[in-house]
């Protein structure tokens, strides 16, 4: 068993060799389709796994002759190996809503990798190291337990996220008019184009693009960023872990509202319907690479650093055109 507390390393033990071996890929990558047929070749034959993907997956795998198993339980997966880039973990992540999170080993094969910590060419040796220690070490990241709700309170919809809900005014011309209560007391009224609630892990995301604060990923707490609130004094918050967030679309309100989580699929919220955030009691255990000596606090924000090059920047005072 591993603690539930955001981001410390862990080392997860693994009751007996993993057996069954979930493979989530970028759908429609004859590259990334090749390098998982190989892979679950060779999981196969060397540790005799049962090798599962999502049906979504399947025509890919059926095109290059991959021999895959199909249905697959949550509750049975030992494993998950994300090919792809952090948009392939993260929804690898939100398959698992009920249950804890299997150990996730992302891999590098996409357009950004901040998640990911291994590239195509390290995979067979570590997953060796694993399955012959029974052992990895991870890193677990918190996610955030999303839950609609209609009218007579009967929840509509749920999910999880590992960097952000977003809720927003959608297609609509209007701002979107939101009223807040934190642990079910009234916290504020608010109109924006909308409200992102994050974790620290995507403290680096949307939120951070909306004005948030970039918060370390150790740090145990959740994100209140509004999007262009027409307000001065309505600005981004770093609130406890422990609180329960919830957002209700006034019955009086001109329109619907529309959640997404990790940028999926939208979800309408009507007038009168609310949305309650709190942290998870199911964190994303995040397969580390110990290979890469990376000081966390630097890791934690370095994919979006704005550095400034001295070649660029030139001399206030130096010689130019004008001085000549």
């Amino acid at each position: 068993m591993l603690s539930p507390k955001n981001c410390p390393e862990n080392t997860y033990s693994f009751p007996h060799i993993p057996h069954n071996v979930l493979l989530i890929k970028r759908i429609k990558s004859n590259n990334v389709t090749a390098i998982s047929c190989v892979l679950s070749l060779w999981l196969t034959e060397q540790y005799d796994c049962k090798v599962f993907v999502e049906k979504e997956a399947l025509g890919d795998f059926d095109a290059m002759g991959c021999h895959v198993n199909r249905p697959w339980q949550q509750e049975k997966i030992d494993l998950v190996i994300s090919l792809g880039g952090d948009g392939t973990t993260l929804w690898a992540s939100s398959l698992f809503d009920d249950r804890p999170v299997p150990p996730i080993m992302g891999v590098t094969l996409g357009s950004l990798s901040y998640i990911n910590q291994f590239s195509a060419d390290e995979l067979l040796t570590t997953l060796a190291h694993l399955f012959e220690s029974k052992q990895c070490n991870v890193q677990m990241r918190s996610r955030l337990f999303i839950t609609i709700y209609g009218h007579e309170a009967d929840a509509l919809y749920y999910g999880h996220c590992v960097n952000e809900c977003t809720i927003d005014r959608g297609p609509a011309a209007n701002m979107a008019n939101l009223d807040i209560y934190i642990n079910n007391r009234f916290f504020t009224s608010m109109s924006a184009d909308g409200l992102i609630i994050a974790t620290p892990t995507g403290s680096t995301a949307y939120s951070m693009s909306a004005g948030g604060a970039v918060v370390h990923p150790g740090v145990s707490c959740i994100l209140f960023t509004p999007i262009c609130p027409h307000s001065l004094s309505m600005r981004p918050l770093v609130l406890p872990a422990d609180v329960e967030i919830r957002i209700k679309v006034p019955d009086d309100a001109r329109q619907s509202v529309w959640l997404s989580l990790d940028g999926h699929e939208k979800h309408e919220v009507l007038p009168g319907h609310h949305v309650v955030a709190a942290v998870s009691a199911n964190p994303m255990p995040r397969k580390l690479n110990t290979n890469i000596n990376i000081d966390i606090c630097t890791d934690s924000y370095s994919p979006c650093r704005m550095q400034t090059r001295r070649s660029m920047a030139g001399e206030p005072y130096g010689q130019s055109s004008l001085g000549a």
